[in-house]
């Protein structure tokens, strides 16, 4: 596949001016609208960091209401497994799948200013080359996150369970063998994403993704 990175170089160097009109006659800075690749993956992101607070709450409020007679480090076990409930394997896999949208959008956009030679369509480029880093940025926030999270929840439940007492059924400490295996397929998967997103930030560096980007 041929590199991308020379064209899009290029398209930097000989972009108009951020802000500036594409026509004299009007000031009004031309707006690239929100394609649906963008806005399913913002609203992934949404969901994601919305799941985030709230088990963060959640954590809070049951860490700090005592039930008796709970032991502490059952409590507090509980707590954290409520809080981070939502990192598993399943919504890691789709936040990878943000990032594989992300890379079809450079891809496409990329393409686009191989034969574009308009400012106002190189001004709609650089916008959703814009989006996407800034995405793909926030995905990769997501994984670590998750990442965080999968192991906060696995050491809830070995809190949850010592929480107990001695006598605990071989088959609770059982399903932590599938908390371990969680934990591995989740660092899996963000080890995959986090590569994939260096990747993408390599193709990005021309970006500057500060700048205004039109809503």
């Amino acid at each position: 596949m041929r590199p991308l990175r020379p064209t899009y170089a290029s398209l930097m160097t000989n972009r108009p001016p951020v802000g500036s009109a594409p026509d004299e006659e009007d000031d009004t800075p031309s707006r690239s609208a929100w394609e649906l690749p963008e806005i399913v993956a913002v609203s992934v992101l949404v969901a994601f960091f919305g799941l985030v607070v709230g088990g963060l709450v959640t954590a809070i409020v049951v860490g700090t209401t005592p039930i008796e007679p709970s032991p502490g480090n059952q409590l507090v076990g509980e707590a954290i497994q409520l809080g981070a409930e939502w990192a598993d394997p399943l919504l890691t896999a789709l936040l990878l799948a943000v990032l594989g949208l992300c890379w079809w959008q450079f891809q496409a956009w990329a393409a686009a200013a191989e034969t574009t030679s308009d400012d106002e369509q190189t001004s709609e480029v650089l916008d959703h080359l814009r989006r996407a880093c800034l995405i793909t940025i926030w995905t990769q926030a997501a994984l670590a996150l998750t990442a965080l999270g999968s192991v906060a929840l696995f050491a809830g439940g070995i809190l949850t369970d010592t929480g107990l007492g001695t006598a605990v059924p071989r088959t609770i400490w059982a399903r932590d063998i599938y908390a371990a295996a969680s934990v591995l397929a989740v660092f899996v998967l963000v080890g995959v994403g986090l590569l994939v997103g260096k990747r993408l930030g390599e193709l990005y560096a021309p970006v500057d993704p500060g700048e205004e980007v039109s809503a």
